[in-house]
């Protein structure tokens, strides 16, 4: 699957501190002052005009329940709009003189705002308010200026038709009923107002699939593997299935939530659903279903670029899949199908394999090579004594540091299991995938404890993915105090170790997942991304030279 979904991750910038935008603002401000040779007349129109427009602006999203409804993202809107009419207004004084230079400069800002709410809203809304807004403004600043009122007019008018145009033709664009404007606006509305508007589409687009959770738990630890991924972005689908796992057994249970096989195709297509799936699991839990299962003595299988740590139990098999130099990211889920396939064929329990995302992927997977890998898997559990036992035991601790470590996303456990005095480390970082070379120094720091056999892994949780300036996400980063907290983590699960007995249970349950919807809404992403910032560029190069050219035709003689 070729498409790059996270092009539709991709954030132009962030909004600072409100006092920071205000200063900006003055700074740019202060520019056009400059600009106009200290033109004081000319600077205040200009200060009541845009002083009018942000509270125009405020009013307006406020009806609307419009994203703009806070004076921060109003104050970042004139910002751009402050930077832009300075650019033109430099630009045209060169061949104009300055009172038409200011007018060309202030009637082509216009640009920046009708962009703006066509993204946000529907044509016939963004057309009415910026014709009554604009009309009223632009009738007045002429006036003031000494220029025909039918110029400014019509210039407003050129530009909200160029806008119009732009906007229809990439209404072409779309995934069944969906177009891309549409698309625009309500990721807008889920970054800026965390709305989940956006969930509407992925219902739409999304396949009743059969998902099979698989459970094994004690008194107060419980691993889970929920056969879906946690996306696709900050809090809509199953983007947070770790955390509502994590806040339904959060008193009496030590979640490890893994991360499958799957991409975005994956992905529940709406945050209730996931609510709801997630009850279900802690349900099975809480009333105590399930059977006895008992741990095998757990190996290392290692096959050109893959590391794999197997631990077999008497029900379902583990098998945790890293690869320590080119990275990892989302297998397909058909490797989980073939796994299932190849190990029932043999006669084995059902292989699990768990997506350890500890490295940030730097070269493309070749899923042949990790199907051979999986065959050798499979080959030694064959072969192999796997000494079940039911004399065993599990030590657990666990540090809360959200906020406090780059790309720690929520609590960091370590579970300890002593299997028939060999031991086996799982280090459990919720966040979305690892700094080159982390998951090594994890591992050499763990094994001086003596432990036998480490695996690091994050749930690749998207609840971060898609909400950071400049970045599709932040892995968890190289860091002194990381290491130092998990070594006082694996000290504090060894003293912990004691008898456990785990129980094991698993069901079946249809879910709205995005299957290939995920990647139509991909293809047209990727398809469209590019052409999509040309033409908005090309429209706000385009308003000058509509303006200029309705002062040629109506302006004065």
């Amino acid at each position: 699957m070729e498409y790059k979904i996270k092009e539709y991750y991709k954030i132009l910038f962030a909004l600072p501190h409100p006092l920071l935008l205000g200063l900006a603002n003055i700074a740019i401000l202060s520019l056009i002052l400059i600009s106009l040779g200290l033109d004081l007349f000319l600077f205040s129109i200009y200060l009541i005009y845009i002083t009018i427009l942000g509270f125009f602006l405020f009013i307006i999203a406020q009806a609307l329940k419009s994203p703009l409804k806070k004076i921060k993202r109003i104050l970042g809107t004139l910002l751009i709009y402050n930077t832009y009419v300075t650019i033109v207004y430099l630009v045209s004084s060169i061949m104009l003189s300055k009172i038409y230079a200011f007018s060309l400069a202030s009637i082509s800002g216009s640009s920046i705002i009708i962009s703006l709410l066509f993204g946000i809203h529907d044509i016939r809304k963004t057309t009415i308010i910026s014709i009554s807004m604009y009309g009223t403004l632009l009738f007045i600043h002429a006036i003031i200026l000494g220029l025909p009122p039918i110029y400014s007019l019509a210039s407003i008018l050129s530009i909200i038709s160029y806008g119009m145009a732009i906007y229809m033709f990439l209404r072409r664009y779309k995934v069944n009923a969906h177009n891309i404007v549409e698309l625009g606006g309500l990721f807008l509305l889920n970054w800026l107002d965390k709305r989940r508007d956006i969930e509407r589409v992925f219902l739409d687009l999304s396949t009743i699939t059969n998902v099979s959770p698989h459970i094994m738990y004690c008194n107060d630890i419980a691993f889970i593997y929920p056969d879906i991924h946690f996306g696709p972005f900050d809090n809509v689908g199953s983007s947070s299935f770790p955390r509502i796992i994590e806040e339904l057994l959060r008193n009496n249970y030590e979640t490890i939530v893994f991360h499958g096989m799957g991409s975005h195709d994956r992905n529940i297509a709406s945050y209730k659903v996931a609510e709801y799936y997630a009850k279900m699991i802690v349900d099975s839990i809480k009333k105590n279903r399930g059977t006895d299962v008992y741990p095998g003595i757990p190996f290392r299988v290692k096959y050109r670029d893959w590391d794999i740590l197997v631990v077999p139990f008497t029900q379902v098999t583990l098998v945790f899949l890293s690869r320590p130099r080119k990275g990892i990211d989302d297998l397909p889920y058909s490797v989980q199908e073939y796994a299932f396939s190849k190990s029932l064929t043999r006669n084995q329990n059902p292989v699990l394999l768990i997506d350890c995302h500890n490295r940030e992927m730097e070269e493309d997977i070749d899923i042949n090579e990790v199907l051979e890998a999986i065959d050798l898997v499979i080959d030694k559990l064959v072969k192999e004594n796997l000494g079940y036992t039911t004399i065993y035991k599990i030590g657990k601790s666990s540090i809360d540091v959200t906020g406090s470590l780059p790309g720690v996303l929520g609590p960091i456990r370590v579970v300890i299991l002593d299997i028939k005095g060999v031991k086996v480390a799982l280090v459990y970082i919720p966040g979305n995938n690892m700094e080159p070379g982390v998951r090594d120094k994890i591992i050499s720091i763990v094994k001086q404890k003596n432990i036998d056999y480490v695996e690091v892994l994050t749930n690749d949780e998207h609840t971060e993915t898609g909400i950071i300036a400049g970045a599709a996400y932040i892995p968890v980063k190289d860091n002194p105090r990381l290491y130092s907290i998990i070594e006082k983590l694996v000290d504090g699960a060894l003293k912990d170790l004691s008898p456990r007995k785990l129980k094991y249970t698993s069901f079946s349950v249809k879910l709205d997942l995005m299957a290939s919807g995920a990647w139509k809404l991909a293809g047209i992403l990727e398809k469209v991304f590019k052409k999509t910032i040309i033409i908005e560029l090309s429209y706000l190069l385009a308003a000058p030279l509509l303006t200029g050219l309705c002062y040629l035709l109506v302006g004065p003689s």
